[in-house]
């Protein structure tokens, strides 16, 4: 500004104003890097059961089966309910005992994944081959007691 030959120099900020925006700066770096830090996904490896835990997970498995064949003897279950559940529990033993995602795959999926290094898959896919007809509604194939069988002998042969 120029008053009557006099120059007044600009007027400075406050202090104050230079820390409120590093502070604001500083909080949406930190915001970036919890965002970023909280959606990686974990590079510890899932705790897959063990020889140990084997038992008792087979235990368990066998004690549903038992109580759909129950549920299914007594009429509380029509043939395709039991098949359907006994699909669903064969699947979620195998990916429990092995971590192969067996619950999400097909049959197709499940024959493909026959690896040698992946120990009951073959038994996983055959009990699903068996339960599948009359799990998709064909009831000239709703025999529940080959379908309980199938489903026991994949749970309790799994190593």
């Amino acid at each position: 500004m120029n008053d009557g030959g006099r120059f007044y120099g600009p007027i400075p900020y406050d202090p104050v104003w230079l820390w409120i925006g590093l502070g604001l700066l500083a909080a949406v770096v930190a915001w970036y890097v919890w965002a970023l830090a909280s959606t990686r996904r974990s590079r510890r490896k899932w705790q897959l059961p063990g020889p140990a835990d084997l038992p008792g997970l087979r235990t368990e498995y066998l004690a549903r089966i038992d109580a759909v064949a129950a549920a299914t003897e007594r009429g509380e279950l029509t043939a395709r309910q039991a098949h359907q559940r006994l699909s669903r529990l064969v699947r979620v033993f195998a990916h429990q005992a092995s971590g192969v995602s067996a619950h999400t795959m097909t049959l197709a999926d499940l024959r493909a994944a026959q690896v040698p290094a992946v120990p009951g898959v073959a038994g996983v896919a055959d009990a699903v081959a068996v339960l599948y007809p009359a799990e998709f509604g064909v009831p000239e194939a709703a025999d529940a007691r080959r379908a309980v069988d199938a489903a026991r002998q994949v749970v309790g042969s799994w190593r």
